[in-house]
C-alpha cells in the first residue's frame, strides 16, 4: 500500500490518534510489549534437581537403608543428594536472576504524534495506528509502515543478520510478496535507525511484530535432553536392572540354601544399595558447575546446569554470524597512501590503539598526508561515536563510525574540525552516486570533502597528495588504485 493508504486501513491520520482512541486500541490489542516466558517456580526449580533416574534411584537406596537399619548408609547417601541438589540449584537460580536482571535494563521509550501533538512516551503504551517519528541512533519501537522519510536506514541484523544499513524510503511500493529483508518502506521493532530521520504509522506491536512472531518460533522449540542426562539416564536404567536383578538372584539362592526368607531379602536389597554409585550424581554435578563459572567470568549465562556440557558434545554449531561470532563494529585496520601503509591497531569502536608504520608510531602532525586523509574521513561524515564511561555508542552508520574512530585514535576530532571549518552543504550519499560530500568554509574559500567508491574516488580525481606535494594521476597510477 502506499502510506496514505496504510494511514486509511489502519483507521489513522498523518497528526496521529486521538488520545481516547489509543486508549481503545490499548485496550483491544494490548501492551507493545514481547511476551517473556514464564519463569518456574522457586519449589519447581527445587525438584526440577531430582529428576534424573540415577537421582530417584539414590532416593530409593537411601529409603531401603534407612528402613533395614543401615543408618549410616542412609546418611550418607542423604548428604550426596542434598549436596547434589544445593548446587544444581543455587547455579541455576543465579542465572535466572541475572536474566530477568538483564531484561530489565532498558525500558523502551517512543516519540509519537498524537492529535497533532508530538510527544514521548512508554513504548509499551504504542498501538497501530500510532504515527511514531524516528531518528538515527533511535531503536525502532514496533513495526511500521512509512509514511516520510530522508535519507533513512535502519541496521536490521536481529531479524535478517545483515550489519550493513538498509536504506529505506516512503515512496516505495512493492509486491505483496516482497520478503522481509526487502521490504524497504517498513521499519522494524528492536532494529536501530542507523541516519537519517522518519514518520511512520505502526502496523504491528507486541508479539504480532516480526521480532514477536520470532520469539514465539522460537519457544515453541520443544527442550530435549542433554546428551549427558540421556547417558545418565541410561546409565541409571541399567543400575536398576542389574541391581534388581543380582538382588532377585542373591535373594532366590540364599532362600534355597535355606536362609530365612526376611534375612535372604535384606540381604538382596543390601547387595541393591552397595550398587548405586552414590557419589556419581554429586561427582556429574560438580564438574557441570566448576563448567557454568568459567563460562561466567566470560560474560556467558548458563540457564540449564546440564546445558553446559550440551556444547563440549557439539560437532557443528550453526550460528548467525552478526552479534554472535562477531560485534557487529566495523574497524580501520590498515591505510594505504601516497604507496605506503600505515596500520592501525584496536577493534571496534573502542579508542585504544594506534597508527603504525613499519611498526613504529606516527605522528599525525607531522605527516600532512595522513592528517589529510584522516580529516576527509572525519569530515564526510555523518556518524557519531559517545563515549559513555569508556563503553561506545554510536549513532549513523556503522562505516562511517569505523571512519570517525580511526581519526579519533589519531587524535583528530570531529568537532575540532567543525569549529575550524564550518559546514555550509552536503551532498548526501546516494547508491547512483556511490559518494557523499560535505562544504566546509575553510581560509581557502569553500572546500569539498569526499568520500566514496574508489572507482568513482579515482574517477573523479585529476591529482594524488604525496608527502612531495600534489602529483597527476596517470593511467598506470588509477589502474592501480
Amino acid at each position: 500500500m502506499s502510506a496514505e493508504d496504510a494511514l486509511a486501513e489502519l483507521a489513522s491520520a498523518p497528526a496521529g490518534l486521538a488520545a481516547s482512541e489509543s486508549l481503545k486500541r490499548l485496550a483491544r490489542w494490548g501492551a507493545n510489549t514481547l511476551a517473556a516466558e514464564r519463569p518456574a517456580s522457586i519449589l519447581a526449580l527445587l525438584l526440577g534437581q531430582l529428576k534424573s533416574i540415577v537421582v530417584v534411584l539414590l532416593l530409593i537406596a537411601g529409603g531401603v537403608a534407612l528402613a533395614s537399619g543401615n543408618v549410616l548408609d542412609g546418611a550418607a547417601i542423604g548428604v550426596v543428594l542434598i549436596l547434589n541438589t544445593a548446587i544444581g540449584f543455587a547455579t541455576e537460580y543465579r542465572a535466572r536472576v541475572a536474566i530477568q536482571a538483564l531484561l530489565a535494563l532498558e525500558v523502551p521509550r517512543a516519540v509519537v504524534v498524537r492529535a497533532d501533538i508530538r510527544r514521548e512516551i512508554n513504548a509499551r503504551d504504542l498501538v497501530p495506528g500510532d504515527v511514531i517519528e524516528l531518528d538515527a541512533g533511535q531503536r525502532v519501537p514496533a513495526d511500521a509502515r512509512l509514511v516520510t522519510s530522508a535519507d533513512l536506514a535502519t541496521i536490521e541484523s536481529p531479524l535478517t543478520g545483515e550489519s550493513l544499513p538498509v536504506d529505506k524510503s516512503a515512496a516505495a511500493m512493492l509486491a505483496p510478496a516482497t520478503p522481509l529483508v526487502d521490504r524497504t518502506n517498513m521499519v522494524y521493532a528492536a532494529t536501530i535507525v542507523a541516519s537519517g530521520h522518519g514518520r511512520a504509522v505502526v502496523t504491528a506491536t507486541g508479539m504480532r511484530s516480526e521480532v514477536g512472531r520470532l520469539g514465539a518460533l522460537a519457544s515453541s522449540v520443544r527442550r530435549r535432553r542433554t546428551p549427558l542426562e540421556a547417558r545418565l539416564d541410561a546409565l541409571g536404567q541399567r543400575l536398576v536392572a542389574a541391581a534388581l536383578a543380582v538382588a532377585g538372584i542373591v535373594a532366590i539362592l540364599a532362600a534355597i540354601r535355606g536362609t530365612p526368607l526376611g534375612q535372604a531379602i535384606e540381604l538382596g536389597l543390601a547387595l541393591a544399595v552397595a550398587a548405586v554409585p552414590e557419589g556419581l550424581p554429586a561427582v556429574a554435578t560438580i564438574a557441570m558447575a566448576v563448567g557454568v563459572r568459567r563460562m561466567a567470568r566470560r560474560a556467558a549465562l548458563v540457564r540449564h546446569l546440564p546445558a553446559v556440557e550440551s556444547l563440549g558434545s557439539s560437532t557443528v554449531v550453526c550460528t548467525d554470524k552478526t552479534g554472535t561470532l562477531t560485534t557487529g563494529q566495523p574497524t580501520v585496520v590498515e591505510l594505504w597512501l601516497d604507496e605506503r601503509t600505515v596500520s592501525v591497531s584496536g577493534a571496534g569502536y573502542g579508542l585504544q590503539g594506534s597508527l603504525l608504520e613499519d611498526g613504529r608510531p606516527v605522528d599525525v602532525r607531522e605527516d600532512p598526508v595522513l592528517a589529510a586523509a584522516l580529516g576527509i574521513a572525519a569530515l564526510a561524515n555523518r556518524a557519531e561515536v559517545l563515549h559513555d564511561r569508556g563503553v561506545p555508542r554510536v549513532v549513523g552508520d556503522p562505516t562511517e563510525a569505523a571512519l570517525v574512530v580511526v581519526a579519533q585514535k589519531a587524535g583528530i576530532e570531529r568537532a575540532h574540525l567543525l569549529e575550524l571549518s564550518p559546514e555550509v552543504g552536503e551532498v548526501p550519499f546516494s547508491a547512483e552516486r556511490r559518494l557523499m560530500a560535505t562544504f566546509h568554509r575553510t581560509s581557502a574559500g569553500i572546500t569539498a570533502y569526499v568520500k566514496g567508491a574508489p572507482s568513482r574516488i579515482v574517477e573523479a580525481s585529476a591529482a594524488m597528495l604525496t608527502r612531495r606535494g600534489p602529483r597527476p594521476i596517470s593511467a598506470a597510477d588509477r589502474l592501480r588504485l
